[in-house]
């Protein structure tokens, strides 16, 4: 697959508003700001994003 290096995967914690369950998905994503666009695209009627998280990366202490 050309050009996608610097892909991070993030998991998104969704709403549904219809019958109050929430549910997580996990989407590749090259940055917080693309991860949120991405997570936002999937909105529905019944549909809220609560969180965009980045997956399996660790702070570093400064």
């Amino acid at each position: 697959m050309a050009g996608k290096k610097n892909m991070k995967s993030f998991s998104a914690t969704f709403l549904n508003t219809k019958d109050n369950s929430v549910v997580k998905k996990e989407f590749l994503a090259r940055n917080h700001t693309s991860a949120l666009r991405k997570a936002n695209r999937q909105i529905t009627k019944y549909v809220r994003v609560l969180t965009v998280e980045p997956v399996g990366e660790q702070k570093k202490p400064a």
